[in-house]
């Protein structure tokens, strides 16, 4: 059923750097009774546009002179969720070359036209788009929301309409099945509709969903499969390498991501698990040219990140340089000026010293790492943290890594993926029981913590039961079993005691955090559903 569009109505935005595409892009969107236009002058005008307004439509052309283009706009767009799934946007490019057309698909854009179109072209597209969010508009506003298995029911509601759009729930369902950590059911999904044809999307997601039941040999198969079938799906690469990776084979996974680069060289983030992957390879040429190239790109980008500094440098001392080693460490020091990069840089300088020969240096700089550590660990993401113990025990400070592995454990209490690589970590160094042992004491420490609260939460003592929680999930390195418990109790403290805007917010931040962390996540669900109820009970305008 076609949707009658008012575009007199909408907001749009309009991205491109020259004055002249930006006049004429105004006029033709006029003819067809367009009115609230905005311009941006660059992708950095972009996002402080975005920030202060809401648009139902962006314009955005590929090459936006100095500074972010067109691809790092909408790779950041997603990232910060400046927009909800509603908004339309389309890429706009002069581009002819497949390479950089790609990428911008890759992105996945609402759309996408070649420089010059006529108005009849643009208005066409731009219905079409429109119309399709028009018809997802219910479904968009629960997944914006996070809530997964109200936008699951909302699909089934429309598949079973048979709209014009049958196909397209189905593949969202399937899509927010996986999302919910229901591999079973996407898979029926996906069989169902590879049993009339052969649809790559269809094929990505039944790969996705082998992958999730750990079926890895599966996966495999059906990623290459999709692979030899469509070479331009760099998609299918991506989960390709992630399954090699899994499988515990490095080499191949790299092999596979450069294959990736070979077809769309443009994605930072694809640069930096190049690197990644053949430094593990002690691939070192191949190590530096990519994190030399994932800084060059990353610049405008919002992915963006030390680790690329980090990488370079450790890569380079592999290779004996050590002089270029810590002139790289220089730049990251002079790039990014929080406490993390600062522990990064100070951590990689000792090994770099260590390596040299030169332990006075190499003291020095583990010394400082110390410091920063004691004065920033609860603002330390898990994986820095790791990074420290792991320095430690180059130098021989087992004890000293045991303390720091300990607490981690104890606030990252569930987090079986980061407390894996901590054994790994420590196999490296001959000590797997030792890991083992540690993360026990630290794990047996959270529930201890955990039990405790739950006691004073029994006893009426909520207040203190939320004293007791925020001590651990009010650390940066807190899994979601931690940050989940801290909400709890405060919710409880909530419905018994009346809204209070302190312990409101509060709450709300932490189901924030765990929903970044794992919003799939069981408990999330039923505490986020909590949360809600508590609100609406209240009569509490307030969304996680």
């Amino acid at each position: 059923m076609s949707v009658s569009i008012d575009f007199s109505k909408m907001h749009f935005l309009i991205v491109d750097d020259l004055e002249g595409s930006r006049s004429t892009l105004r006029l033709t969107l006029s003819t067809f009774g367009v009115t609230h236009t905005m311009f941006a002058v660059s992708g950095v005008d972009a996002m402080r546009r975005l920030d202060t307004g809401h648009y139902d439509v962006i314009l955005c052309d590929y090459v936006l002179g100095d500074g972010k283009d067109g691809q790092q706009v909408l790779e950041e767009i997603r990232y910060r969720n400046l927009i909800s799934r509603s908004t339309v946007f389309v890429m706009l490019t002069a581009e002819r070359g497949y390479q950089k057309v790609i990428n911008a698909v890759e992105l996945s854009p609402d759309d996408y036209l070649i420089k010059p179109f006529n108005g009849e072209t643009l208005m066409l597209r731009l219905s079409r788009a429109i119309e399709k969010k028009i018809h997802f508009k219910e479904v968009y506003e629960r997944i914006d929301k996070s809530d997964f298995e109200a936008a699951i029911q909302e699909c089934d509601n429309n598949i079973e309409a048979k709209s014009h759009y049958t196909i397209d729930f189905l593949r969202l369902k399937a899509e927010l099945l996986l999302l919910a950590g229901r591999p079973d059911e996407a898979r029926k999904i996906y069989e169902m509709v590879l049993a009339t044809r052969s649809i790559p999307w269809a094929k990505m997601g039944m790969g996705k969903a082998l992958y999730q039941q750990k079926q890895y040999d599966q996966a495999q198969e059906t990623f290459i499969a999709l692979t030899e079938e469509n070479e331009a799906y760099v998609g299918a690469y991506d989960w390709l390498a992630k399954t090699y990776e899994s499988k515990g084979e490095t080499t191949q996974a790299q092999d596979v991501v450069q294959q990736a680069l070979d077809i769309s060289p443009n994605a930072v983030v694809r640069h930096k698990k190049l690197g990644e992957l053949a430094f593990v390879n002690n691939d070192l040429e191949t190590a530096e040219k990519a994190f030399r190239t994932s800084i060059s790109m990353g610049k405008h980008s919002v992915y963006r990140n030390p680790d690329d500094y980090v990488g370079l440098s450790k890569t380079l001392m592999g290779k004996g340089d050590h002089d270029q080693a810590l002139d790289t460490l220089k730049s990251l020091g002079n790039e990014f000026k929080d406490a993390a990069a600062s522990l990064q840089g100070a951590t990689t300088k000792s090994l770099i010293y260590k390596d040299m020969g030169n332990e006075d240096d190499a003291q020095a700089a583990l010394d400082e790492a110390k410091q920063l550590y004691e004065a920033n660990k609860g603002e330390l993401s898990g994986k820095i943290v790791t990074t420290m113990a792991e320095t430690c025990l180059h130098f021989g400070e087992n004890d000293a890594a045991d303390a720091i592995i300990r607490e981690l454990a104890q606030t990252s209490h569930g987090d079986d993926a980061l407390l894996d690589n901590v054994t790994a970590m420590y196999k490296q160094f001959g000590m797997e029981e030792r890991a083992q042992q540690t993360i026990q004491e630290g794990g047996k420490a959270a529930v201890q913590l955990n039990n405790e609260a739950v006691i004073m939460a029994r006893e009426g003592k909520l207040e203190e039961a939320i004293t007791l929680l925020r001590q651990a999930a009010d650390k940066k390195s807190a899994s979601i079993t931690v940050t989940l418990n801290a909400a709890h109790v405060i919710l409880l403290y909530l419905e018994k005691n009346g809204w209070g805007e302190v312990y409101g917010s509060t709450a709300r931040m932490y189901l924030r955090k765990a929903r970044d962390i794992d919003a799939n996540n069981p408990k999330y669900a039923k505490i986020s559903k909590l949360f809600k109820d508590i609100t609406h009970k209240f009569g509490v305008r307030y969304e996680i």
